[in-house]
């Protein structure tokens, strides 16, 4: 996927506040961070419960990314600071409440429609030699376009079966406007040939959003 959860938060820094109750729950624990390094008490697990790079983890209610997983009870963190930038080393906590979400199903949704937005068969049925995922040479470009997306669906499915949805369809509406302009700029630089050079540019065609 072009995108993460971490993205996801640093276009919207309040989403698991609002709506992590739709978010798809991998850990539950306690732990300790000391420079960096959370230390997970047990029974938590980070392998077996499938955290990884770019999640999201909550820690004493802070959101903050995951930069690695070392070993199963122990987790590479960082405060989420900006696309690219060093690493932001969080305050040490002796004990913490430790929580890990993710909205991988939705950002999975729309990388797909994305895929097919730029003529790749995210199921790789297309004919032999045709394009996939591996031709786009630039998979930071087509980063935003594919959290606004997500941010869209998640904001919209909330919306709809949370009670007094108001606010949460303003989001999604935001978000739907956002997808569309950036639709309008994103381009997916490609090497159609495979001799790992650019030799295609396309622009995402009309993706039809849909509710997850």
């Amino acid at each position: 996927m072009f995108s993460n959860d971490v993205d996801l938060v640093r276009l919207e820094p309040g989403l698991f506040d609002m709506v992590g109750w739709s978010s798809q729950r991998l850990l539950v624990a306690t732990g300790a961070i000391t420079s960096g390094v959370l230390m997970l008490n047990a029974p938590g697990d980070a392998i077996a419960a499938g955290v990884a790079s770019g999640d999201v983890v909550r820690i004493g209610g802070v959101a903050m990314e995951v930069l690695s997983v070392a070993f199963s009870d122990v987790v590479l963190v960082a405060r989420i600071g900006e696309q690219g930038g060093a690493p932001i080393v969080p305050i040490d906590q002796p004990s913490a409440s430790v929580e890990v979400s993710t909205f991988r199903p939705q950002i999975s949704l729309v990388h797909r429609q994305v895929l097919r937005s730029i003529g790749i068969d995210p199921d790789g049925a297309l004919a032999e030699g045709e394009p996939d995922v591996s031709s786009v040479l630039n998979p930071d470009g087509l980063r935003l376009l594919e959290s606004l997306g997500t941010l869209h669906i998640v904001f919209s499915a909330a919306a709809a079966i949370a009670p007094g949805g108001g606010p949460l369809a303003d989001r999604a509406a935001y978000y739907r406007d956002r997808f569309a302009d950036e639709r309008g700029r994103a381009v997916a630089r490609m090497d159609t040939t495979g001799d790992g050079r650019v030799d295609a540019a396309r622009r995402p065609s009309v993706v039809p959003l849909i509710r997850a």
